[in-house]
């Protein structure tokens, strides 16, 4: 899967979030802010779509909006 949709807010957002091309297809943990609470998502990131983030889990995607990513941290190689 390739990143694609670069846009001047994206590259900001991946300057701060810490993510590259390499985690795409890596099981992750994503540290979220759903309505002010933090929540946690687990899945394999499929792929990063100007500010939103596809999130496979159990065979769904999940998107989840790029600003409101707290962390993501890669729990497999």
């Amino acid at each position: 899967m390739e990143i694609y949709n670069y846009d001047k807010s994206w590259v900001d957002y991946r300057e701060q979030k810490m993510l590259t091309k390499s985690q795409v297809g890596k099981r992750v943990k994503i540290f979220y802010n759903h309505r002010g609470r933090e929540k946690n998502f687990y899945g394999v990131l499929k792929s990063v779509h100007g500010d939103e983030i596809e999130l496979e889990q159990k065979r769904q995607s999940v998107y989840l909006r790029l600003p409101e990513v707290i962390a993501l941290e890669v729990i497999e190689d």
